[in-house]
């Protein structure tokens, strides 16, 4: 089964990124089949099946997290990333 998730871009190379998902970890992804403008260091993107598919706004990012909050019952989902939900500024990626 495959699973849609989110990750946020910690750099960029051609047609591939390293993003950091919504679980904390860090993962390669292709951009072949990335529909947006060009993401930069702390975009947010839709994953799946290793692609990135789309830019994501703060408010879709933050409208995901909390349903995954209400999903699995917690405060915060397990692994989450802090201090990241503020879009595209370099200073959110460590």
């Amino acid at each position: 089964m495959c699973l849609t998730r989110l990750g946020q871009v910690l750099e960029v190379d051609g047609t591939a990124a390293v993003v950091r998902d919504d679980a904390g970890r860090t993962t390669p992804v292709s951009l072949l089949a990335y529909d947006g403008p060009p993401p930069v260091q702390g975009t947010w993107l839709l994953l799946h099946s290793g692609f990135a598919l789309a830019p994501l706004d703060d408010d879709q990012v933050a409208g995901v997290l909390a349903s995954l909050r209400t999903v699995t019952g917690t405060g915060t989902p397990t692994g989450t990333p802090t201090g990241t939900l503020t879009g595209t500024a370099k200073e959110d990626v460590p």
